[in-house]
């Protein structure tokens, strides 16, 4: 009877251990799972097509002149004060190549020297150029005016009885009777609309110039910078000094997108903007940084093809040619055109276009 009332005893203890082992079971309330919420999508400063009839109302042109058939008593001389430090100059001595042999097949008493001013967009060497070209008694000057630091210059040319034309650009205050060139600043906000719709409204862009200082050069980035403003999304991550150089545009694009692993674009308002379009795709970012410059050269032409650069033309050869034909025909019959500032076209080249402009028409 004692060993029944122990074997009891100790079953009853077992199970009492055993209850004390088990967790006491709680329901867990159901977890509330958040409601889905998308990332607001970011909208464009503009729409595409509000953008393209921005950058189509800069496309320029002007009526072209032919020499007059008016045959002076003496040959007309003319000097071009020229650059020849980028592909840029060489499209415009194609120009002024072009007019002279125009000139002599149809027996027009002209010469043309052309005169190499020096690398350098420096102000003071073309005013001893100007200075030297009144000594030489010329009939006509034109050349690149770098800003209006030649002002005293020219208008001692004019009163010389030097009949004086401008190139690419103009200045506030010229006594230029004809200048033949881009639209800069409203081609600079026409590059500024481009990247805008090239990056799709957002991203850090790069400015390449020139010189600064240089009228030509800043025109082409104020404007750019203005048109950019339009968008908050647009930033400018910085501004450089090229020379017109592609090797300094080259090293520029390198450090810019080393310094920016993020950024979208690169504009180039000068000389040698091949040398980012080289950058850019040596670093295998052609869909992914924008290259935008201007110019329609031989250099240019290879990455405009392959789509590593988008370039803006502003008719180099017309440019040159043309300023020569007016000076010849204000020297021999004192006609001008109604307007003594010709805006060229601005067209926008790209891999899809470029077989339009290339070889130059």
């Amino acid at each position: 009877m004692k060993e029944k009332f122990n074997l009891l005893i100790s079953v009853l203890v077992l199970v009492s251990m055993l209850a004390a082992c088990t967790p006491a079971t709680t329901e867990t309330p159901a977890t509330e799972v958040p409601a889905t919420t998308e990332a607001p999508v970011k909208e464009m400063c503009m729409t595409v097509e509000e953008l393209d009839a921005k950058i189509a109302q800069y496309a320029g042109g002007y009526e072209r002149h032919t020499f007059t058939t008016t045959t002076p008593e003496t040959p007309v001389r003319i000097a071009y004060l020229a650059y020849e430090n980028n592909p840029f100059w060489q499209m415009q001595k194609v120009g002024m190549t072009n007019a002279i042999a125009e000139a002599e097949a149809a027996n027009i008493p002209l010469v043309v020297d052309f005169n190499v001013v020096s690398e350098d967009l420096d102000p003071a060497k073309m005013v001893a150029a100007i200075e030297n070209a009144i000594v030489q008694e010329y009939d006509g000057i034109y050349l690149f005016p770098v800003n209006e630091a030649l002002l005293d210059a020219e208008q001692a040319a004019v009163d010389a009885g030097v009949a004086v034309g401008h190139i690419a650009v103009n200045y506030e205050g010229s006594p230029a009777l004809i200048s033949i060139g881009q639209d800069l600043y409203n081609a600079g906000k026409a590059a500024g609309y481009l990247m805008i719709k090239e990056n799709g409204g957002f991203g850090k862009v790069g400015i390449i110039t020139g010189q600064f200082g240089v009228t030509a050069h800043e025109l082409r980035m104020n404007g750019f910078k203005e048109a950019l403003a339009e968008c908050p999304g647009m930033e400018i991550v910085g501004e450089f000094e090229a020379h017109d150089s592609s090797d300094e545009s080259y090293a520029h694009a390198q450090n810019l997108m080393s310094a920016n692993p993020d950024l979208t674009g690169i504009y180039l308002t000068a000389g040698g903007p091949f040398g980012a379009a080289r950058a850019v795709e040596e670093a295998n970012k052609v869909d992914e940084v924008f290259v935008i410059g201007f110019d329609v050269t031989e250099q240019v032409i290879p990455y405009v093809q392959n789509g590593s650069m988008i370039t803006i033309h502003q008719h180099e050869t017309w440019q040159n040619h043309d300023v020569i034909v007016f000076l010849y025909n204000y020297i021999v019959d004192g006609t001008l055109p109604t307007d003594s500032q010709l805006f060229t076209t601005a067209e926008v080249v790209t891999a899809e276009n470029v077989d339009e402009f290339w070889p130059v028409r």
